[in-house]
């Protein structure tokens, strides 16, 4: 077993680490040498060493949650006396100022899970200067986020009133390719779901599975049925999303050409 200075000192000249992903593998080392909180079940270090129990990487001594909810309305109203930053009042001020909060969100992830409902937050800022005059500093700060937050666990949510922000930000979607934030679009009622609309504009829709014990083992044939059956979607349709699902996909060149051959076998079937 490799001793203590060992394992930092690995960390340490591994090449493929930024200076930021170092500092946080040397500190998650740290919290692993600690022991797990107390009252937890005699036998689950054990489990945990054989690699049959999992933490989540959460750590042995976490010093906050990992899923934090920001009142951001709050903040947009009140500022943040502790960050020096008094209520935005124009566009680039609200912003700077979600940008600044967000690398203050404490969690164990060392990056905000949730960063708020985008187009509610930034309405009132969009409206009054324009679409035309907010598409280019919207675009910058969607940028500045998928550089700055290093993992696509980061979630924001728009919806489901239809606002000038929300239709900015889809708009700018294909065009900036990013991983962060996840989308989830919110609607109240089964005819303002966007899929259908999505799918009337072109957008590059994919629909997929990635835990096939969510929701209680509901598989993707499944998913594909009803989503059929909700949207009224056509057997074309379907086939395009399953598409740009591979191209989406993180996998391998050749991955991808087995399933794309199996499409096409299966689109001439």
């Amino acid at each position: 077993m490799q001793t203590i200075k060992e394992q930092i000192m690995d960390i340490i000249r591994d090449p493929s680490k930024t200076h930021r992903q170092t500092v946080f593998a040397l500190a998650e080392l740290a919290d692993r040498l600690c022991d797990y909180p107390a009252g937890i079940p005699e036998n689950f270090q054990r489990l945990a060493d054989e690699e049959i129990l999992c933490d989540h990487n959460d750590g042995h001594a976490p010093l906050c949650p990992r899923y934090i909810l920001p009142d951001y309305e709050r903040f947009m109203e009140r500022g943040c006396d502790f960050l020096r930053l008094p209520a935005p009042r124009t566009l680039a001020e609200a912003l700077a100022s979600l940008t600044i909060f967000y690398t203050h969100v404490p969690s164990i992830t060392h990056f905000p899970v949730y960063i708020g409902r985008l187009d509610r937050l930034l309405e009132p800022f969009v409206q009054a200067v324009g679409r035309a005059q907010a598409r280019e500093p919207l675009r910058l700060f969607l940028i500045g986020l998928d550089r700055i937050i290093g993992d696509s666990f980061c979630h924001a949510n728009i919806g489901p009133e239809q606002t000038v922000t929300g239709e900015l930000i889809v708009e700018l979607l294909p065009e900036l390719q990013n991983a962060v934030p996840n989308l989830t679009l919110l609607y109240r009622r089964r005819e303002d779901h966007p899929l259908r609309r999505l799918l009337d504009a072109g957008a590059a829709v994919t629909l997929s599975r990635d835990d096939p014990t969510f929701l209680g083992g509901l598989a993707l044939t499944e998913e594909l049925r009803r989503a059929a059956e909700f949207a009224g979607m056509s057997r074309e349709e379907l086939l395009a999303c399953q598409e740009a699902a591979v191209d989406a996909a993180f996998c391998g060149p050749e991955t991808k050409a087995f399933l794309r051959r199996a499409l096409a076998e299966f689109r001439q079937s």
